[in-house]
């Protein structure tokens, strides 16, 4: 009955079907293709899931972590799960969407560690986030799935839009006060990446707390900038960041932020008064090379032959 749908389509409708076996709706908002996805949708959709490594960790006590790479249509990034919350992310998945119980692989009372039980469950649990990113628009961009997949951390319009509102609910205070704003690398790559972009159909150009003209415009006056990776959180996002943007800096602060990931340092340093480097080099020799290689560059580039 879907031979005159497009092969997507198609695909999206056996997907649909699958899932239904265990009693899932259409949903409730307006469906403008086959599977419930619209157009606004898209961009904030998670593209593509692969679990490419499973190791088994000794502490607290031992089990097996799979790490998932996650992509969007801006950004990729990955995350360590451990089976016990695929488990509880299935269960919310079942309790909230009615999907079918045993889309989930079971679980193992014994033999656990075996390596070739540990990649049958590295595939098994690969296959079964594909099939939910690639599901019902209710289920894929669920709350649910969007937390165990990390989404509001790393994925660019998510994350610009959250900024957006913490720097209407506080930009002032900090610039008035002229206290250092803390972002991680991850966020600096966000924010640099969605000034690159077009506004899209869902942006608030309203002047409401998630408008982006409030976090670029907080970003131009921001004097104090402090970038640095979460205690005990190493950054899963090695995409560069510039700070070209940032045109009234006058003091910076790197905590264990790879230089490599740092652009744009020549157009801030002769406007910086501090400078602070901290779990990233062994002298400031590699921040004077780095900036003296920035500005060969530029120049080379301004030149018209």
């Amino acid at each position: 009955p879907y031979s005159h749908l497009p092969v997507s389509s198609c695909y999206e409708v056996a997907i649909m079907t699958s899932l239904r076996a265990g009693g899932l709706g259409a949903g409730s908002g307006k469906v403008d293709r086959v599977g419930g996805w619209r157009d606004e949708d898209q961009e904030n959709r998670v593209r593509h899931v692969v679990i490419r490594e499973a190791e088994i960790v000794k502490q607290p006590s031992t089990h097996v972590v799979y790490k998932i790479n996650v992509l969007t249509q801006w950004n990729h990034w990955s995350v360590l799960r451990r089976y016990s919350e695929f488990f509880q992310l299935h269960s919310e998945l079942v309790q909230r969407y009615k999907i079918a119980k045993d889309l989930l692989p079971p679980k193992r009372l014994m033999g656990n560690f075996d390596p070739k039980l540990i990649e049958s469950r590295r595939e098994a649990l690969e296959h079964y986030l594909q099939r939910l990113v690639n599901s019902h628009f209710e289920v894929a961009t669920s709350k649910v799935l969007s937390a165990f997949l990390d989404v509001q951390s790393h994925d660019v319009i998510q994350v610009a839009k959250r900024l957006a509102r913490r720097a209407f609910e506080e930009g002032d205070a900090t610039l008035s006060n002229r206290r250092p704003c803390h972002y991680t690398p991850t966020e600096m790559f966000c924010i640099c990446k969605r000034l690159k972009l077009p506004m899209a159909d869902g942006d608030s150009t309203d002047g409401g707390s998630m408008d982006l003209s409030h976090l670029y415009s907080f970003i131009n006056q921001l004097e104090a900038l402090s970038i640095s990776v979460p205690a005990g959180h190493p950054s899963s996002c090695n995409m560069p960041f510039s700070l070209a943007h940032f045109r009234a800096l006058r003091s910076l602060s790197l905590d264990a932020c790879p230089l490599a990931l740092v652009e744009g340092l020549s157009a801030v340093h002769n406007q910086l008064r501090r400078l602070c480097l901290h779990h990233i080099l062994n002298s400031l020799k590699a921040v004077i090379e780095d900036a003296a290689v920035e500005r060969r560059s530029h120049s080379a580039s301004s030149v018209s032959l």
